[in-house]
């Protein structure tokens, strides 16, 4: 494989910019617009489409330079686990108290069933639903690298066309298919396709063409913004099924990914701070910023769109920074010690 240079810093900014077009169209969603005429609504899909990529290529990267399935599995729980279990809790202890479910923001079906089954990753409401489709693939994917390195690329590569089709089958012919998918969310498929693009990235042997990929990645994010958005400058959604073109994206972030992991001059605009910052707390953020917009439009009702944008980013970006410092970052260090803890107690036993 090519030299991966140490471009953390890149990867955290390119996560960010997945965190911002998931955040840009829930706040347009929900009346939160930075201008009447930039209406971002839509496009979120896109956001998870990269963060799924750029899961599938960290991932992958770190089992095949030797990480075991027992550590990546104990790492991926604590990564995951204890911020999504407070904010389920949190969820549920609000509806049992008010008796609703708030659908514009955080939401559990199903009562104290959903419940349990959300927090063994089984289904997913709202946006949880990414948390339930991450688990499912954290399963698959010690088998994917083990059978690629067995079976070869072949099947991969048929799994991928089948899920996008599948998707394109159901979300855009509207064809009554079975749901292809392993958890309960509110997408019939897990987007597998989308994965496996970040797993193949991995693999990735050879020098890439920074300049032309990035060139690439950036026409991809205008051409969405411009044909995807419910509004912007005038346009109105001229090609909104654009979003679900889930294998296209995903070849082109992958590619992506690639690069910026090879390094080059092209990316350093992703190591900028707010990037970084947003990509580095983007779970906390993610997670969150669904259940700081009604408390900033209740507090501050009467502001204009513009105003009511700043105040609610500022908000998001806070609390994630409190959840990451408090929750997030103690239990990483958890994770660790437990992992060492289980790999002694093997050790012992050999």
């Amino acid at each position: 494989m090519v030299q991966q240079q140490d471009r953390s810093g890149a990867l955290d900014g390119l996560r960010g910019i997945a965190v911002l077009i998931v955040f840009l169209s829930h706040t347009a969603g929900r009346d939160i617009k930075i201008a009447p005429w930039l209406d971002f609504a839509g496009i979120g899909h896109v956001g998870v489409y990269l963060f799924f990529v750029l899961s599938g290529f960290l991932l992958t990267r770190n089992l095949l330079e030797g990480q075991s399935t027992q550590t990546f599995l104990i790492r991926r729980f604590f990564r995951i686990a204890p911020l999504y279990y407070a904010v389920l809790i949190g969820t549920f202890a609000y509806q049992q108290a008010t008796g609703t479910i708030a659908k514009k923001a955080l939401w559990i079906d199903g009562g104290s069933t959903g419940l349990f089954l959300s927090m063994l990753f089984f289904q997913g409401n709202g946006v949880f639903w990414t948390i339930a489709a991450e688990f499912a693939f954290y399963a698959l994917l010690p088998i994917i690298v083990w059978a690629i390195a067995r079976y070869s690329w072949g099947w991969v590569v048929a799994l991928s066309v089948l899920s996008f089709v599948w998707l394109i089958a159901a979300r855009v012919f509207h064809l009554p298919l079975p749901p292809l998918r392993f958890v309960d969310i509110v997408h019939p498929t897990q987007y597998i396709d989308v994965f496996l693009c970040g797993v193949a990235a991995a693999y990735i042997s050879r020098p890439l063409p920074h300049r032309a990929i990035a060139v690439a990645f950036s026409i991809t994010l205008l051409l969405t913004v411009m044909l995807v958005s419910r509004d912007f400058l005038g346009l109105d959604r001229p090609l909104y099924q654009f979003r679900w073109l889930s294998l296209p994206y995903g070849i082109v972030f992958g590619l992506t990914v690639a690069s910026v992991a090879q390094g080059g001059r092209v990316y350093d605009v992703l190591s900028s701070t707010p990037l970084r910052f947003v990509g580095i707390v983007g779970f906390s953020w993610y997670l969150l910023h669904l259940a700081v917009f009604p408390a900033v439009k209740l507090a501050f009702f009467d502001a204009p769109g513009p105003i009511l944008f700043v105040i609610a980013t500022i908000a998001v970006a806070g609390a994630s920074a409190v959840t990451y410092a408090v929750i997030e970052r103690p239990f990483i260090r958890v994770g660790r010690r437990f992992e060492c803890y289980v790999q002694a107690r093997a050790n012992v036993n050999i």
